[in-house]
């Protein structure tokens, strides 16, 4: 007799039946007691001091349907198996569970059926996304308590956040709630980093709390590299400049009367995928005209409300072509009949001048790279300043509890360069001018992403990474280590150290600390040009006297980064 691919999981059989839940949440609907419903679908929101306020909005909403507003409510008031009022000792909890509930053979046989949603919906965990991989790598990953955290942490937060947007809690980004957990999340977070230190195999050890801060700032300073060299290049190409801001429809925004339940995040990717089928037709040559020439800046960001509108600054030499283009994939493919739309839905006007125009992408772009909630100021701060750490914190809630991306640079009539070979060689304090990569080099030195562009078009590089195994068995890529050219296999190391993850010793014993920093490995602010000088001892710091020091001087957060890698409950 063949063993059943799905065995009898132990424990308490689920202590909440969705069919009975629905079933009396819409009696007391049909009431039009919905106070009580509301209590039970969104447990964690009954000792709301508004309450009475929140239940009547809801109300308006569960009018339109109230079969899909119930089902969407409960839906996502257990994610996973959990409560919306879960914390992290709960998914802990929860995780080890999951972990533990099945053998990993048992898993083996799961995932060499196909018969994950099988096992989805008997463990309760159908909103998670299945493991990937091979049969063998996917079932390592569901033995590992440390992979369901991770995945039940998301699940959460993005249950959570429909729960807010359906019942009309939204109040600027996202709830309050959101705002304050990942405002804890943040503070855990760096706890966390501050508790453990980067060591090279030459003995350096530097916290990797500084490490972080300095690519924060770093990939800020990037940004504005690439905007201004964008700027510079579309200026010397006699391109203008133009500003655009594209907004969904009215029924993806849950602040209108219209919104028919539409996600943040599904509005979110109706944006991305109307600006690649443009993009895609712009770019593309066909018999009747060439591709349009441009470079554009795009930004993602949130309404008050929580749906997503995107701002752009694209530099070319055919407005009304662009103007067009817009209009045919964001405002005529979707509702383009109701009120106001023709007017707000597609904006395109010439800014003033080029400097204008980056200013108005980097606004949005820079504002939320360095998060201040992580800074270590101590002078006391005013009003403004603290309604703008709130509003940096909201939105980076937004951000992560939607999975949204924020900033993005592109060109329809070229390949663009890897901001990855940028960074490597920002690394190299010094370099052979007879050096095939001397260009690049040179010009990512110098902070010249318009210069960068073209010694790149002519001897296009990529980044070269270490292949490495993980915990599950499987070949991935590590860290960078070095840039070759495409063609001609010129090599440059960038990397010669390697790194490792280590807990922070006692502060009472600080001689590990007493060694010089190696060439080259400095943890620096990199604010603006000569602004800062970076830290260490060794002779080749002196090349990066008064110039722009590299975004991340070490490979850790490489490695950090890394999913499934984690040696430590990161967050």
């Amino acid at each position: 007799m063949s063993q059943p691919i799905l065995p009898t999981p132990p424990g308490e059989p689920s202590q909440h039946s969705y069919t009975t839940w629905i079933a009396t949440a819409k009696k007391e609907w049909a009431k039009q007691e919905a106070r009580t419903a509301r209590i039970n679908g969104a447990g964690r929101y009954a000792d709301h001091p508004h309450i009475d306020k929140l239940v009547e909005e809801a109300g308006r909403h569960a009018r339109v349907d109230v079969e899909v507003f119930i089902g969407r409510l409960l839906e996502h008031a257990h994610p996973a198996g959990l409560d919306s009022r879960s914390e992290d000792p709960d998914i802990r909890k929860r995780a080890k569970q999951l972990a533990s509930v099945w053998s990993y053979k048992d898993w083996l046989r799961v995932f060499e059926s196909d018969a994950w949603p099988l096992a989805a919906a008997q463990l309760d965990v159908a909103q998670v996304a299945p493991p990937p991989g091979t049969p063998k790598a996917a079932a390592k990953r569901a033995k590992n308590e440390m992979w369901w955290r991770r995945r039940l942490r998301d699940t959460l937060r993005t249950g959570r956040g429909r729960i807010d947007t359906l019942l009309g809690l939204v109040e600027k980004y996202v709830s309050p709630f959101a705002a304050q957990n990942r405002r804890e999340q943040e503070t855990r977070s760096r706890e966390t980093l501050e508790r453990l230190d980067a060591v090279s195999n030459e003995g350096d050890r530097v916290n990797v709390a500084q490490v972080a801060d300095a690519g924060r700032r770093g990939r800020a300073a990037r940004l504005k590299a690439q905007a201004f060299g964008y700027a510079a290049r579309a200026q010397a190409e006699g391109l203008t400049g133009y500003l655009v801001t594209l907004t969904c429809p009215s029924r993806m925004h849950p602040g209108s009367h219209k919104w028919d339940g539409t996600m943040p995040d599904e509005a979110a990717e109706w944006l991305r995928e109307q600006w690649r089928l443009w993009y895609n037709r712009e770019g593309r040559m066909t018999q009747s005209r060439e591709p349009l020439h441009a470079y554009m800046l795009s930004v993602v960001e949130p309404h008050k409300d929580g749906a997503p509108h995107l701002h752009a600054v694209v530099w070319t030499d055919e407005g009304d072509r662009l103007r067009e283009g817009l209009r045919e994939y964001f405002l005529y493919a979707s509702d383009p009949e109701e009120p106001g739309a023709d007017e707000r839905r597609v904006q395109v006007e010439a800014a003033r001048s080029q400097g204008g125009a980056v200013v108005y992408a980097l606004k949005y772009a820079t504002k939320y790279a360095t998060p201040e909630a992580l800074t270590q100021e101590t002078a006391p701060k005013t009003e403004p300043e603290f309604r703008h750490e709130d509003n940096t914190v909201a939105v980076r809630a937004w951000r992560g509890q939607w999975g949204i991306r924020g900033f993005d640079f592109a060109a329809t009539h070229q390949q663009a360069p890897p901001v990855g070979v940028w960074d490597e060689l920002r690394r190299v304090p010094m370099m052979d001018p007879t050096h095939p990569l001397f260009p690049q080099w040179q010009a990512a030195q110098g902070a010249d992403w318009a210069g960068f562009m073209d010694s790149w078009s002519q001897a296009p590089s990529r980044v070269v990474y270490e292949v490495k195994v993980n915990a599950y068995g499987e070949e991935v890529r590590g860290a960078p280590r070095g840039v070759d050219l495409r063609v001609g296999g010129a090599y440059l190391e960038t990397r010669p150290l390697t790194w490792s993850i280590e807990p922070k010793p006692p502060e009472e014993d600080p001689a590990c600390y007493e060694k010089p920093v190696s060439p080259g490995v400095a943890i620096v602010d990199r604010g603006p040009r000569g602004a800062t000088e970076p830290t260490g001892t060794g002779p080749k710091m002196a090349a990066f006297r008064g110039t722009d020091p590299p975004p991340r001087d070490l490979a850790v957060f490489d490695s950090v980064a890394e999913d499934d890698d984690i040696p430590f409950d990161y967050e």
